[in-house]
């Protein structure tokens, strides 16, 4: 079939849109109407008649991820349906920032065309002013809970009734059916029977240990650009992309799964599909789902290209804003893709803990704090770590807990650290020769594990740079179990 237009819409400032309030029930149903708006919604109306025949006088390329891409034969019929893509972002997602284009073949073959689509839509994009935050006076009162649009409904509360915006008042009403989306069906399904989730953040903290902590991951494939652009027909880049996304659903409902049991599901899918995820879940449990989860897309993805995915892992207490911990992931998570790029791609995780009521941002913090000279430059982390390091780091954590190993010896260790080159190595030395003999063979599993034999407790990574993995094991030591 030989197409002539192609309409693209690209959803832009994703986050922005889901996280506009700290509260959980705002962002389930920010979360639902995206999904609602890039997939049920626009894949609903072009499969009716009016629009001629599917894969003949239409076809959709993508339709999730934020992305949708279809083909038509009619300029008429392809107009048509721009129109009906930007109505239903304007009725239902009134705050949401969108793209949408036609762009004409001119001639092009399949792959040039797809590449001139996305600069034309990059261009496109380029043009959208920001919105401006509205100004409250006696006849203009803001939404109390977004602070942007003007309010126009009541909403009754258990801590008083408030006044919002018709955003936040769909979003609200859409958290109502969160269950029938495709991602709680396809949990749902997976456990097998009808679990209850939470409506605050407050509920994953209870179940976390320690209680009153959540965990928060932000997963996200690495070069997925490249893999994208190396995509020269429609036939590759939907089958590309409906993998990703089928792959991306497979992998977290089975590592789920195998971690919960009970009538409570103590996390929210805040973001889930094309190549993202983003969900909160108690901080015990972060680490180990992230790492399995990694070893999952990574496998599920392996036949195309080797595609991988990195993901930031966020611990604090549940009461933090959601929007500053969302900072912070997405920090992390592109110093995660970053290592991944310097060493020619694989799995990277960075992490951060944070036990007070301040969220900084975690890599200049990390600098300031972690980071020395002393005949040589030393760093007390080893962050981002790749996959297979992030599972040794995890492993070495429950061996220590596993022989009791004394937290005030760690706590110590941890202190000599910052004692410079000399001193920290001697400290060091000498708190090993003191441990009991079980928790010396730990220690010394460890330090091979970890290639410190040399001069424990540090690594020589490069010419006088060196780093080790006990702050690290320090900082999560509490939350795995």
């Amino acid at each position: 079939m030989h197409w002539e237009y192609l309409v693209s819409l690209d959803i832009g400032t994703i986050h922005d849109y889901i996280f506009g309030t700290n509260k959980l029930r705002e962002i389930r149903g920010a979360s639902i109407l995206l999904d609602k708006l890039n997939r049920e919604l626009p894949l609903d109306e072009i499969e009716n008649s009016k629009y001629g025949k599917k894969n003949t006088d239409w076809r959709c390329i993508v339709a999730g991820g934020g992305n949708i891409k279809i083909l038509f034969n009619d300029k008429s019929k392809a107009k048509e349906y721009k129109r009906y893509l930007a109505s239903i972002f304007r009725e239902n997602a009134p705050d949401a920032k969108f793209t949408v284009i036609i762009s004409e073949r001119k001639g092009d073959s399949e792959g040039q065309w797809l590449k001139r689509t996305e600069r034309e839509l990059q261009i496109a994009k380029s043009m959208h002013e920001e919105r401006k935050q509205i100004t409250a006076s006696g006849l203009l009162k803001a939404c109390q809970v977004c602070g942007i649009n003007p309010a126009e409904d009541e909403d009754p509360r258990p801590e008083g009734t408030i006044y919002i915006c018709k955003s936040c008042c769909l979003k609200v009403e859409e958290a109502k059916n969160y269950k029938s989306t495709e991602i709680y069906k396809r949990l749902i399904d997976g456990m097998g029977f009808q679990p209850e989730f939470p409506t605050e953040f407050s509920e994953i903290g209870e179940k976390s240990e320690p209680e009153g902590y959540m965990g928060f991951i932000y997963a996200d494939a690495n070069r997925m650009g490249e893999h994208l652009a190396g995509k020269d027909s429609f036939d590759k880049l939907e089958n590309f992309s409906r993998d990703v996304h089928e792959k991306n659903f497979e992998a977290i409902v089975s590592v789920l799964k195998s971690h919960f049991t009970g009538s409570f599901l103590p996390i929210q899918m805040i973001l889930a599909g094309g190549d993202d995820l983003i969900l909160t879940l108690p901080a015990h449990k972060a680490m180990d789902i992230t790492i399995e989860f990694c070893e999952s897309f990574n496998y599920k993805l392996s036949s195309h290209n080797n595609l991988t995915t990195s993901a930031a892992v966020v611990i604090c207490h549940d009461s933090l804003p959601i929007r500053n911990i969302l900072s912070a992931a997405e920090s992390l998570l592109k110093n995660a893709k970053a290592e991944s790029r310097k060493n020619g791609g694989g799995s990277y995780i960075d992490f951060t803990v944070v036990t007070g009521s301040a969220l900084e941002e975690p890599i200049s913090k990390r600098k300031q704090e972690l980071e020395y000279l002393d005949i040589g430059s030393y760093s007390i982390t080893k962050r981002p770590y790749s996959l297979e390091e992030m599972k040794k780091l995890v492993s070495a954590i429950k061996e220590l807990k596993k022989v009791d190993f004394p937290n005030n010896k760690l706590k110590a260790l941890y202190t000599y650290l910052f004692k410079g080159r000399y001193q920290s190595i001697l400290d060091a030395l000498y708190l090993k020769t003191r441990l009991e003999d079980a928790h010396k063979d730990t220690m010394d599993k460890l330090i091979k594990e970890f290639n410190l034999t040399k001069i424990f407790p540090w690594e020589e990574i490069d010419t006088n740079r060196y780093t080790t993995p006990f702050g690290d094991i320090v900082e999560l030591y509490e939350f795995i179990h």
